[in-house]
């Protein structure tokens, strides 16, 4: 399992992908799925897996999956800390755990995010085939995102616009909004003047 990208450009490049799936699925986010075992291994054996891991990438959940890599459960590192050496992670695991599709649109991944808040989220296949992982922060910027290009669109700013966008086209696309906001602009300043004596004898 790979850690979070933490450097600042990697992650203006993870933001460019987002402004660019804003309406894709989350196979545009997938990472590949790791730090996967099987139900028979014991916790002494899932730490040892974990220091022989940990120099290649940190972990965060450990995924329990059969012989055909279905997802049956998921540990945490508090469940292996708390737990005896002998045990099994079968009889550790979280069974049955919420997990994402790859169609699932990021907008409604990032809905139910919000519910959960995990630092990680396994996707599965229809087959329940363990086929990769989504971090939560991920999900998040694309919840950021797609607020500020809501926030856009009140002022006039379209989803689809970038910086690269032509002058003309960006033109076209703010003309209306800004039309709009300054006929209101002129409406309020009219209403404002009709009430401007009522208003001063208030203030006064």
């Amino acid at each position: 399992m790979q850690q979070p990208r933490k450097a600042s450009s990697q992650q203006g490049a993870e933001s460019a992908v987002l402004a660019d799936h804003l309406d894709g699925t989350l196979q545009a986010l997938m990472e590949p799925a790791t730090g996967f075992l099987t139900p028979e291994t014991t916790v002494a054996g899932a730490l040892d897996y974990l220091v022989h891991a940990l120099p290649h990438g940190g972990i965060t959940y450990l995924y329990v999956v059969d012989q055909a890599r279905c997802l049956k459960g998921v540990v945490a590192m508090r469940d292996l800390l708390l737990s005896k050496p002998g045990q099994t992670l079968e009889e550790v695991m979280t069974p049955e755990p919420f997990a994402f599709r790859p169609d699932t649109s990021l907008s409604e991944a990032t809905q139910a995010a919000l519910s959960r808040r995990h630092r990680l989220y396994p996707v599965v296949s229809d087959d329940g085939v363990l086929v990769g992982l989504v971090f939560g922060w991920q999900l998040f910027e694309y919840l950021a995102t797609e607020i500020s290009a809501q926030s856009g669109t009140m002022v006039g700013l379209d989803k689809e616009e970038r910086s690269g966008t032509s002058i003309l086209q960006a033109f076209r696309m703010r003309h209306p909004w800004l039309q709009v906001n300054l006929i209101t602009a002129f409406a309020a300043a009219f209403v404002v003047g009709l009430f401007e004596n009522t208003i001063t004898q208030i203030v006064a």
